[in-house]
């Protein structure tokens, strides 16, 4: 018995493929919530030092199920008055299929 087409298993470049697709779903579904948790803060707390932004950003981001580790890096941008703008990247392009390379390679068959 032969197996089907649905039991083979995804190529690598496949694999991929899927890979780069969810993690780019996962963030375009996290940046509205990063963003305005980052715009709500900033409106408080503009100019003070990052070890007083961290707990309420922390805060903020937990509030809406985002991981709060993600705050201190956000928190140094907020201390210096800049406004956070993500946008999400944009879904890959499929790849380019491999080029077929012959399994043997012709020859003259005059010399």
């Amino acid at each position: 018995m032969s197996p089907s087409p649905r039991d083979a298993q995804p190529t690598e470049r496949e694999m991929e493929q899927a890979l780069s697709e969810a993690v780019a779903e996962h963030a375009r579904r996290l940046s509205p919530g990063i963003q305005d948790a980052c715009q709500a803060i900033l409106e408080t707390h503009r100019g003070r030092p990052p070890h007083e932004i961290v707990p309420e950003l922390r805060s903020a981001f937990a509030e809406r199920w985002i991981d709060p580790g993600l705050a201190e890096g956000f928190a140094e941008l907020i201390a210096a008055g800049v406004r956070v703008v993500l946008s999400p990247p944009a879904p890959a392009p499929a790849p380019a299929p491999a080029p077929l390379v012959p399994p043997y390679r012709l020859r003259s068959l005059t010399a």
